[in-house]
């Protein structure tokens, strides 16, 4: 219940998070940034769609004694697999940029129109293979089956025949003791949590540290603060005037 709640809410604050910085990359731009700022949408674009996928994907990852189950119809969860992938790709993205601007920057026009495009396709074509993988390679099979059988039932109330999943086995059991070794116990409660807060902290990271972005979002605050304390003062009766006496001084 708690990785769930989490996931939820991590979720909720990625797509507000990135939608701002998406608002802010189109109207607050310098015009210094060129063409980073292009690939800052994508990384906006993809943390919501990353959002989305993890919060509609619940329950969504189950970890038990070194395997990890992607919980939903195996396509969905294969999906969620490849979102990883993406993140790994986009990276490279980024210092491949970071590379050009620094050593290369005539080089730099790899990343306007149309070479772009080139980089849009080689995304798609990756993450189409991540999701092969997770459909073909990570499908269900007898070994995770009796691996995550007691567990599901235990936690979900699900019988085998009640999900579909995709999944990785790191630790298969010993064949003599039957045990598996490293069990991560009250920490595999964690995990999800902090891998879920990876979108909303990449939107928060570049509002943070552009200041053309971070000032119009404290010039923001500012201004609704302000308003608040004039809304107060207006509010309250002046007691100086209310309790006052004219007098008129003649000479």
């Amino acid at each position: 219940m708690f990785t769930t709640i989490t996931s939820y809410v991590n979720a909720l604050l990625a797509i507000v998070a990135n939608t701002l910085l998406i608002i802010l990359i189109l109207r607050k731009s310098p015009r210094s940034m060129g063409s980073y700022k292009y690939l800052m949408l994508i990384f906006s674009t993809f943390g919501i769609i990353f959002a989305i996928v993890d919060g509609t994907n619940q329950p969504m990852l189950h970890i038990y004694n070194g395997g990890v189950c992607y919980n939903w119809t195996i396509q969905f969860s294969a999906l969620n697999c490849s979102c990883y992938g993406m993140i790994l790709l986009l990276l490279v993205f980024h210092f491949l940029y970071r590379f050009l601007a620094v050593c290369k920057p005539h080089r730099l026009d790899l990343f306007s129109y149309p070479y772009f495009n080139i980089l849009i396709v080689i995304f798609i074509v990756v993450s189409l293979e991540w999701w092969m993988a997770g459909v073909y390679a990570a499908g269900e099979n007898v070994d995770v089956e009796k691996h995550f059988r007691e567990t599901m039932l235990e936690n979900f109330g699900l019988n085998r025949l009640d999900y579909t999943y995709a999944s990785s086995l790191f630790y298969k059991p010993d064949p003599i003791t039957g045990e598996v070794g490293p069990n991560m116990g009250p920490i595999e409660v964690l995990i999800l949590p902090i891998i879920t807060t990876q979108p909303f902290m990449d939107a928060i990271v570049p509002m943070y540290f552009i200041k053309d972005y971070r000032m119009v979002i404290v010039n923001f605050l500012r201004r609704k603060k302000t308003s608040g304390k004039i809304h107060t003062s207006s509010s309250q009766p002046d007691d100086r005037s209310a309790n006052s006496r004219v007098f008129i001084m003649r000479t």
